[in-house]
């Protein structure tokens, strides 16, 4: 297994005490700097929880990456990556060809994969298949793209992972302007922790906003109210909940380990007018 840096292993000792929640659904967060390994820990983290399927759900551009770190940290790795659609690929004797099917336990068993890595638009078209098979662990890659929780993509992925034991999320931008889009991560996170359960309590408490109206053009009659986001607030405490969640290193902070410079590969899947 490949080696790890000191804050490397403390991010990995992290998500592992996480695992000691099981059945209250309370998962941990590595929110590092680019570049600090976040992939790498929490594929070294879900091998030592040892608890499969493992789902992977990152963007479509990672796919590709993802199956190339697990199979070098984790050596004998079986690693399915899913189509765009987010299906299967299976093999048809019959056909004599590779096939694209629906997501479902017992194909998954067919397939004799442990990890699994679909995209988020992959779990939304075929979120059915996916809600059909019992997901031990689930790896959220840039979680920051379940931070609208109206999103189709977050509602799949939230329906999707029920009952998932082992939930670990990784991003370098929980949040930017305005925190209102870490609500959905932490609750995805820690679905049944009752200060998460309520989103505009959150809202109210962390996020600034002021009432404006949208009027009639022609009438000048107020049509309706909306709030208007335009910050963060009560950041003190908010730091407060997050570290209660996630571990955050700066590259400043974790200088002194690193080497002068790494070189990484990044795989890309060609779609077919590109291969052409």
């Amino acid at each position: 297994m490949r080696e790890l840096y000191p804050f490397q292993v403390e991010g990995v000792d992290y998500l592992l005490q996480r695992k000691s929640w099981g059945k209250g659904y309370v998962g941990g967060m590595l929110w590092d700097d680019p570049g600090l390994g976040k992939t790498t820990q929490a594929i070294v983290a879900a091998h030592r929880i040892g608890e499969y399927p493992v789902l992977v759900v990152c963007p479509n551009a990672l796919k590709l990456h993802w199956a190339r770190e697990i199979r070098a940290i984790v050596p004998g790795a079986r690693v399915t990556v899913a189509t765009v659609g987010g299906r299967f690929r299976k093999w048809s004797q019959s056909a004599g060809k590779t096939l694209e099917v629906t997501p479902s336990q017992d194909r998954l068993a067919a397939l004799k994969a442990d990890w699994v890595i679909v995209h988020y638009a992959g779990i939304r078209i075929s979120q059915a298949g996916y809600a059909s098979i019992d997901w031990s662990t689930v790896i959220i890659d840039e979680a920051h793209y379940i931070k609208n929780r109206n999103a189709a993509r977050t509602r799949a992925l939230m329906e999707v992972t029920p009952d998932s034991a082992h939930r670990i999320g990784l991003t370098a931008t929980p949040w930017s302007k305005e925190p209102s889009g870490l609500w959905s991560q932490l609750h995805w996170m820690a679905p049944q922790v009752d200060g998460l359960s309520n989103y505009w309590r959150w809202f109210g408490l962390f996020v600034d906003f002021r009432w404006e109206e949208l009027r009639d053009p022609k009438t000048g009659k107020v049509i309706r109210r909306y709030r208007k986001v335009v910050g963060g607030k009560n950041l003190d405490a908010l730091a407060e909940v997050m570290s209660h969640y996630g571990r955050c290193r700066t590259k400043e902070q974790v200088a002194p380990q690193l080497p002068s410079m790494t070189r990484t590969r990044m795989p890309l899947e060609l779609s077919g007018r590109q291969k052409v």
